[in-house]
């Protein structure tokens, strides 16, 4: 089974537009998973983990199985 990945940036928040984010997506067969926080001073992942949580909320109630998303994290060396 192929992974889905799941991108983690920084970026414009979709929820207050012209504030700076931090965010994960990923769009497993129809459905988009979105999750966006406030960055963290100082700390380059430290939003990582909580997106990462809520990212796997919304999988479960899509029914999607984590083991089809590839977090950054997750990726194997050398990619």
């Amino acid at each position: 089974m192929e992974k889905i990945k799941v991108t983690y940036q920084s970026g414009e928040s979709r929820l207050n537009p012209g504030k700076g984010i931090d965010f994960m997506i990923a769009v497993v067969d129809d459905a988009e998973l979105y999750a966006e926080a406030d960055p963290v001073e100082d700390e380059d992942t430290g939003s990582y983990e909580g997106l990462k949580a809520e990212i796997l909320e919304q999988a479960e109630l899509h029914d999607i199985a984590a083991s089809r998303l590839q977090f950054w994290f997750d990726e194997p060396e050398g990619e």
